[in-house]
């Protein structure tokens, strides 16, 4: 019956480490977007990042778009 020789196949081991890795980087990735959003370390980072867009904003008017017209 098995005149044909059978091709090789990648081992069901090795495909299921890439599927692995992948699901657990989108879990992870997931996580993270859920501490930062319903959590309170979220809302300091963004308080941070808003008092540092601040004194950006105040050290150079220029980049915060507003324009000095002589």
């Amino acid at each position: 019956m098995g005149t044909t020789p059978q091709r090789k196949r990648l081992p069901l081991v090795r495909q299921w480490k890439l599927l692995d890795l992948v699901s657990f980087t989108i879990m992870t990735g997931m996580f993270v977007l859920f501490v930062l959003i319903f959590t309170s370390l979220g809302d300091s980072l963004a308080a941070s990042g808003e008092r540092y867009l601040h004194v950006a904003d105040q050290a150079d008017p220029l980049s915060a778009g507003q324009l000095l017209f002589c």
